[in-house]
């Protein structure tokens, strides 16, 4: 072999000639002899009939931008995107996925035509730059998942959006699940799903229902903040040995100031009383707003709450708490759908000839759950039908389990009523007699 520094140019090289690794020939083995004499000249490879040819095609393609590569999505989800933003098509529909927090949001815009597609991300207290964004894009449908601070971000893309959709948290847990989260994947995830029309969508309540509901949850959670202080005042005097049961009445409040307590625990119990007071002003302000709320209601609303009412168990807050939770009864199906939406259906997993039957699923509302165990109580005690039903389960399942079967039957009775526009009327069934024994008269020969 030749030295590399006496070695010879490509030009130099004659045929027979034997050429280093410097200079490899492209027509022979490496290091191989080119064939003597004139070569023959190269042939142009023949098109396939009906097919563009390669430098054509890419022609025509960077010209139509196709070939260009996406901007923040490589393999899975948006990556770090330029400071550029992409040439999107023009009247094409762009699909955007919005991974909203508290206090900031991610943004993926996905263009189903071009393929590209990019990511921003804004703070949550710079609307104006998200409304600039959102109409420099032109054509868009977002979609955002059902979190307890989306309301004001639906508000300032609505006038703008063609659609907007209200994603379902629990039923998209793969985001939840990933072994690679990020907020850019988050919203590129939903953006595809949005893009294949797969987007599993959640119930948004109306502007009315929303309002419905804040007054009952603010009514709830008085009661649970004063029922919370009133246990503490408890526990207080149970370790002195002085509770006893009328505390909270007026006699039982005049009989706290003759009580031998320390000055530390006279100052606490001072305190929480003065709590509970507080709290009770509050509740009376609260009930009375509910009343001027029930008082604006339509015919069909004030129609639908006397039909509530008219069930053993249900009152004017048990009635207000399905109302404002169910809102529209014609989304529902049927009574199942209704219970399975409450949560206060039993579960099961079942593989091949094994079943396994679990609790209630406890889906759906928290508040509407209660709100039909303590009506499925007081049923039980004042109604001598729902007393049966209440005996029959609690005798084979338990006191606990009962009660909330009952609780199930009376919401399921009420959808019932409501799709039919009916008042409750309780009919007692008649014990059926059991049939007369006969005796067998017929003899076996031996």
């Amino acid at each position: 072999m030749e030295d590399m520094a006496t070695a010879r140019k490509p030009s130099e090289v004659k045929p027979g000639d034997k050429v280093g690794r410097r200079f490899p020939s492209k027509r022979g083995r490496i290091g191989g002899p080119l064939p003597a004499g004139p070569q023959p000249p190269r042939q142009p490879t023949p098109a396939t009939p009906g097919k563009t040819p390669r430098r054509l095609r890419e022609a025509v393609e960077k010209k139509k931008g196709r070939n260009q590569r996406s901007v923040g999505c490589r393999k899975k989800g948006c990556k770090k995107s330029r400071n550029k933003t992409p040439q999107l098509a023009e009247d094409a529909m762009r699909f955007v996925g919005i991974d909203l927090h508290k206090r900031s949001m991610t943004v993926c815009v996905f263009d189903k035509v071009s393929g590209e597609t990019f990511d921003r991300r804004f703070f949550c207290s710079q609307p104006e730059a998200i409304v600039d964004f959102f109409t420099g894009l032109g054509p868009f449908e977002a979609v955002m998942e059902a979190t307890a601070t989306y309301e004001w971000l639906w508000e300032l893309l609505e006038p703008s959006a063609r659609r907007l959709v209200l994603a379902h948290p629990k039923k998209i847990r793969v985001i939840a699940e990933s072994m690679k989260k990020t907020d850019k994947r988050d919203a590129f995830f939903l953006a595809w799903l949005l893009a294949a029309d797969s987007v599993p969508e959640a119930h948004r309540p109306s502007p009315r229902q929303r309002e419905y509901q804040h007054l009952v949850r603010h009514r709830c959670e008085l009661v649970r903040s004063r029922t919370r202080v009133m246990v503490r005042v408890r526990s207080i005097l149970a370790a002195k040995n002085l509770d006893h049961k009328g505390l909270f009445t007026a006699k039982g409040r005049a009989a706290f100031e003759a009580l031998k307590l320390t000055a530390m625990e006279r100052f606490r119990l001072g305190e929480l009383f003065r709590l509970i007071d507080t709290f009770s002003e509050s509740l009376k302000i609260a009930e009375k707003a509910l009343r001027d709320f029930r008082g604006e209601f339509s015919a069909q609303e004030k129609r639908f709450h006397e039909i509530l009412t008219s069930i053993p168990g249900i009152g004017d807050l048990v009635a207000d708490v399905i109302l404002c939770t169910l809102g529209n009864i014609e989304r529902f199906r049927s009574a199942q759908k209704c219970t399975s939406y409450a949560g206060i259906v039993p579960g099961f997993r079942e593989s091949d000839s094994k079943r396994k039957e679990l609790g209630i699923t406890k889906e759906g509302p928290r508040m509407l759950r209660w709100a039909l165990v303590q009506a499925a109580w007081r049923a039980a005690r004042n109604s001598p039908r729902w007393r049966k039903v209440f005996e029959a389960i609690a005798k084979r399942r338990g006191r606990k389990k009962a009660v909330v079967a009952v609780a199930r039957r009376l919401l399921a009775v009420a959808y019932t009523l409501l799709k039919k526009n009916e008042l409750y009327k309780e009919v007692l069934q008649k014990p059926v007699s059991p049939p007369p024994k006969v005796r067998n008269k017929m003899r076996f020969s031996a």
